[in-house]
């Protein structure tokens, strides 16, 4: 092949066969970006449900109330006494800490450590 007639790099990359970006019609590119906008939709709703359910889970907790992991200690001091404990911690329901954990955390499969060892043949 001689050299003087081979295509450029520019040139291949701009070729329309080889560019599959450049060969979507204006209506496939509208009918997917309305696809994604549904999805991303349908994504909002689904979050927007389970902080309503998280919500519905914790009803003795006030709106303003922020978690207190992230907290400083300030905000801490100036909880009221009667939601503290002697250690500082605040009163929490037992039975509603199991429940915001089990819907809040990550599934955790228990692991029988016997079957964990393997046999070396």
């Amino acid at each position: 092949p001689d050299p003087t007639q081979r295509p450029s790099a520019v040139r291949l990359r701009r070729h329309p066969l080889l560019h599959p970006c450049g060969n979507k019609s204006k209506s496939q590119l509208l009918r997917e970006l309305a696809a994604t906008n549904m999805k991303n939709e349908l994504l909002a709703r689904k979050l927007q449900e389970a902080a309503r359910c998280i919500k519905s889970l914790t009803p003795n907790l006030s709106v303003g109330q922020e978690s207190a992991k992230f907290r400083t200690r300030s905000a801490k001091r100036l909880q009221p006494d009667s939601l503290r404990t002697r250690s500082g911690k605040p009163r929490v329901d037992a039975q509603l800490a199991d429940m915001i954990q089990s819907v809040t955390s990550p599934i955790r499969i228990p692991i029988d450590r016997r079957n964990r060892r393997t046999k070396k043949v």
